[in-house]
């Protein structure tokens, strides 16, 4: 009887321990070192590929009648503590669309990233994540497209959102492809992109 209290005693410590090693989920990091955590207020900008961006549809043609890319997001961090990390979008800019001028947006949208990153091929992958109360608007013809893109599921992960980074760590990318279609009353923007910290933030790093 007392090996077996001995044993469970063993278990639960061993449990504690394991927990414990998953700590360090979803925080944002300034360096791949993981030592100083990115302050709340810190601004920084995530931007795709120049060749990549979104399209927007017509919904019930599924026309594509606009490409914009060469896209940026500037984000305010409001959350680094607790295995979540939250940002608000403060503007947005879609620099080369073949149409139309778009107007700086998604000055409501919320990044989250939360939970504990898994092991996809050779990067890290981080499922809990969101862009929540997002819109895209064009000034000419006037368009408002607007919605909430989930979380991506599955390894690899598909349909939604995810973050990712390099095994080795920096540059964190928010992954948008095949997330989904923020829509308005006839259309919709399919948004199908990976964005990738720039600047000073292309240093920081998920832990």
């Amino acid at each position: 009887m007392r090996k077996r209290l001995m044993l469970a005693a063993t278990l639960a410590v061993a449990a504690i321990a394991v927990g414990a090693g998953s700590a360090s989920a979803a925080t944002l990091y300034t360096t791949s070192a993981h030592t100083t955590a990115v302050a709340v207020g810190t601004t920084f900008t995530a931007s795709t590929p120049t060749t990549a961006g979104f399209n927007y549809t017509w919904s019930w043609a599924l026309e594509v009648w606009e490409r914009c890319n060469n896209a940026s997001y500037t984000f305010k961090v409001t959350k680094n503590s607790g295995g979540v990390f939250t940002a608000t979008a403060t503007s947005a800019a879609f620099n080369v669309c073949e149409h139309f001028a778009l107007h700086d947006t998604a000055t409501n949208g919320t990044l989250e990233i939360n939970g504990s990153g898994v092991a996809v091929g050779t990067t890290k992958a981080w499922l809990g994540s969101s862009l929540k109360e997002a819109f895209i608007e064009i000034v000419s013809p006037k368009f408002l497209a607007s919605g909430t893109l989930t979380s991506a599921k599955g390894n690899p992960p598909e349909k939604g959102v995810f973050a990712q980074q390099p095994a080795a760590g920096a540059p964190v990318s928010v992954v948008f492809n095949n997330a989904g279609t923020l829509e308005s009353a006839f259309s919709g923007a399919l948004v199908n992109a990976n964005y990738t910290l720039t600047g000073a933030a292309a240093s920081y790093s998920l832990g």
